[in-house]
């Protein structure tokens, strides 16, 4: 992810050395809320290109993330494509109106947020804007993702199996 969310991980982490748990999440959230300033952003996603003023991009290949976000709730991730979250720039009193909505996936209802299916994107901004992944910083932008379908095999148990004691 790039924005909003990114820069609500970089301040839990700076203030988790005072608060716990969910108060430095809590805290995070509203101070970078007070203070957070839109990207202005190039997105190319496979080959449309978009300027926008973003407050969040999430890319996913599965529809939750951050502890129960429905960021991407038509997401399928065995069909080879990114689901992209772009969400414009948008009031602060209408960010908390739209936070809470993220958990049931109805954000994608509200017009200052568009979906996208993309196999490749491309992120730049003005200036270098720190990239998440998975909850953890990686990098800045400029930003190029490329999806390889069926790259990787995964085992999952199947639920009417059952495991021998």
């Amino acid at each position: 992810g790039i924005g909003f969310d990114t820069e609500t991980l970089k301040e839990v982490e700076r203030l988790k050395k005072y608060l716990s748990g969910k108060w430095a999440y809590i805290a995070g959230v509203l101070k970078t809320l007070l203070t957070y300033k839109f990207k202005k952003t190039e997105i190319i996603i496979d080959g449309q290109v978009i300027h926008s003023e973003v407050l969040l991009i999430a890319i996913a290949n599965g529809s939750s993330y951050g502890g129960g976000m429905k960021i991407a709730p038509d997401a399928i991730n065995d069909d080879g494509l990114f689901d992209v979250c772009v969400i414009h720039r948008i009031s602060k009193l209408k960010i908390l109106k739209v936070f809470p909505t993220i958990f049931s996936g109805k954000h994608i209802h509200i017009k200052e947020v568009n979906m996208y299916k993309a196999k490749k994107i491309s992120i730049n901004s003005q200036l270098p804007t720190p990239v998440n992944l998975d909850g953890d910083i990686v990098g800045y932008t400029p930003l190029l993702l490329e999806i390889i379908p069926n790259a990787i095999k995964v085992l999952i148990k199947n639920k009417n199996q059952k495991i021998p004691q």
